[in-house]
């Protein structure tokens, strides 16, 4: 089976896409890896402090704060998922719905997604099936930027985890293939969750690209109309306060 990965270059993508290439039956044609960049330009930034400057220093208060975090993350996930080769060499794009034309050459059969942004219609009109490893539990967890610090922001450990599901041209809210909880154990860190939740969806999508490549197929159950979508732009300051006080004050059933 042709498999092609869209995804980001973080530690967790190298790792996947190794074990991507690794799967019996599985033949990785592609990686198409989209860029870290801003679309923000200076002259941008300087008409929003005058337009708006209280809405520019909540930015920059939230950016501040969550610093820290992304610190965390970054390496704990260096050192769970390790700084692996990639299998081939990435096709770099700014703008993953921009890659239509690469993809479409390479005559996939499935394509996984892991980490992008939000696929749109150039892709979805080749017609491909796209598998996406979302790292929350859909329908309860959909949107970012991590849905792992969502659940422990809201007291909720038992909502930590991933979900393999089709896109759709909606929000993480594609039809479900499976889910995988990962649980909070005892002195577990925001960093240290964020690196399980993303392990057992590892395990989850490997598992499921390994059963499509088989020959059989992956039953898909439409997400429920509960649950919630959550946006970066909600994310701040009180938002980590209460996941650290969750983190300390955590009781040993929610462990």
């Amino acid at each position: 089976m042709r498999v092609v990965l869209l995804t980001r270059d973080y530690p967790w993508h190298r790792a996947l896409a190794a074990r991507l290439a690794a799967l019996p039956g599985v033949e990785l044609v592609g990686i198409v890896q989209q860029a870290d960049s801003t679309t923000r330009t200076w002259a941008w930034v300087r008409r929003m402090v005058f337009k708006d400057p209280i809405w520019v220093l909540r930015k920059v208060l939230n950016r501040l704060f969550f610093h820290a975090f992304i610190e965390g993350i970054d390496r704990e996930a260096l050192r769970v998922f390790g700084r692996a080769a990639w299998p081939l060499e990435p096709h770099l794009v700014g703008d993953i719905n921009g890659a239509a034309d690469y993809l479409q050459s390479l005559v996939p059969d499935l394509v996984v997604v892991s980490g992008t942004r939000l696929v749109k219609q150039p892709l979805f009109a080749l017609g491909l099936p796209f598998l996406n490893l979302h790292t929350g539990i859909s329908p309860w967890y959909k949107g970012g930027p991590n849905c792992t610090l969502w659940c422990l922001a809201n007291g909720e450990a038992h909502r930590i985890g991933s979900t393999v599901h089709y896109l759709d041209e909606g929000i993480d809210s594609g039809p479900i293939i499976g889910t995988a909880k990962a649980l909070l154990e005892p002195g577990d860190t925001a960093a240290r969750c964020c690196c399980r939740a993303v392990e057992a969806g590892h395990e989850l999508m490997l598992a499921s690209v390994a059963w499509l490549s088989s020959g059989e197929s992956l039953a898909a159950q439409p997400q429920e109309a509960t649950g919630r979508t959550y946006y970066a732009s909600e994310w701040g300051p009180w938002q980590i306060l209460k996941l650290k006080w969750f983190l300390w004050t955590r009781s040993p059933v929610d462990r």
